[in-house]
């Protein structure tokens, strides 16, 4: 099987290594962070990235919901925040 070199990269944990990647002679690209099955993962094992894709998403579901629906009771409020907002969470603890 052949790779796609362009969509090959390196993702260095240990800044201290000071090498240059190739792949069929092609040199490939170095990147900070790079989301693998669903979860950011940057070069200092942290999960700052992560924390803040996650909790972006859910705000921005949240203020939809306050900009579309007025009126809201509390059970058509809970309503909407499991099915639109809780699955931003859950999906991430799998």
């Amino acid at each position: 099987m052949r790779f796609n070199e362009d969509k090959c990269i390196v993702l260095m944990i240990r800044a201290s290594l000071n090498y240059i990647y190739t792949l069929n002679g092609t040199q490939l690209k170095e990147v900070d962070e790079q989301r693998d099955l669903g979860v950011i993962v940057n070069n200092r094992l942290t999960p700052s990235s992560h924390i803040q894709n996650i909790t972006s998403k859910a705000s921005q579901r949240l203020f939809m919901i306050k900009r579309c629906f007025t009126g809201l009771t509390k059970a058509k409020l809970s309503t909407l925040y499991t099915s639109i907002i809780r699955p931003v969470y859950s999906n991430t603890h799998r």
